[in-house]
């Protein structure tokens, strides 16, 4: 009987000028080619892969029924062959959400990516449940707007207060090994993904003067869902 785990936790933080080789998380969005390839310098902003914090914890707990354990030391054997001997293992992650760029839905820039005016806070400070509701929108549209025809907009290539849902996810299994003699047993094995089924939705639309902009329409993890399976060791 007993309890072993492991994890890590990182905290960091990125910046680039370029989305180059950026191996990008599922929501992280492309900021597309410069606005003007002869000042990179405003290039210059949190890395699409930005992370600031991620823990990840690994556990695995046998449970305390079953001959020889705390509960039901002396149960007969066949009883000990049913409820005897599970373990619960459990994968835990919890992740900050990546940055997200805004650009304009019609670019007027002849040889980049157009981005939109930036003045004030650019996040609409109201939560995921709201947006996805459609009852508020993901950005504070009024601190956007349109920089003319040929004009690099002032907003940075992606927002670093603005970001896209993290990860909360739990995923849970249980086992147990069936011993039919010396050397020769079964394992049975449940396992269930997002376990908790708690949703994760996708970035909202990223496009300045678009009627999706700041709008959540779809999700970016998969629900609960799980497998089970058996083997046997011979």
């Amino acid at each position: 009987m007993g309890l072993s785990f492991t994890g890590n936790y990182t905290f960091s933080h990125m910046t680039s000028t370029s989305d180059e080789g950026a191996n990008r998380w599922i929501g992280a969005l492309s900021a597309g080619e410069p606005q003007d390839k002869n000042n990179l310098r405003a290039e210059q902003s949190v890395g699409a892969n930005d992370t600031p914090q991620r823990l990840v914890v690994a556990a695995i707990y046998e449970l305390p029924f079953g001959r020889g354990r705390q509960f039901g030391q002396h149960m007969n054997r066949i009883l000990d062959g049913i409820v005897g001997g599970w373990k619960l293992n459990s994968f835990v992650t919890l992740q900050s959400g990546q940055p997200i760029t805004v650009y304009m839905s019609r670019n007027r820039l002849s040889g980049g990516q157009q981005r939109p005016n930036l003045s004030g806070d650019p996040c609409g400070g109201v939560s995921i449940d709201a947006v996805v509701n459609g009852t508020a929108n993901y950005f504070n549209a009024a601190a956007f707007s349109n920089p003319g025809d040929q004009t690099p907009g002032s907003a940075p290539r992606y927002l670093s207060g603005c970001r896209v849902p993290g990860i909360h996810n739990l995923d849970q299994g249980i086992s147990k090994s069936f011993t039919i003699r010396e050397g020769k047993f079964v394992e049975v094995r449940a396992e269930f993904f997002n376990f908790l089924n708690t949703p994760r939705f996708s970035a909202p639309g990223h496009a300045f003067g678009s009627g999706s902009f700041g709008v959540i329409s779809s999700q970016a993890n998969a629900p609960r869902h799980g497998q089970i399976g058996a083997r046997f060791v011979f």
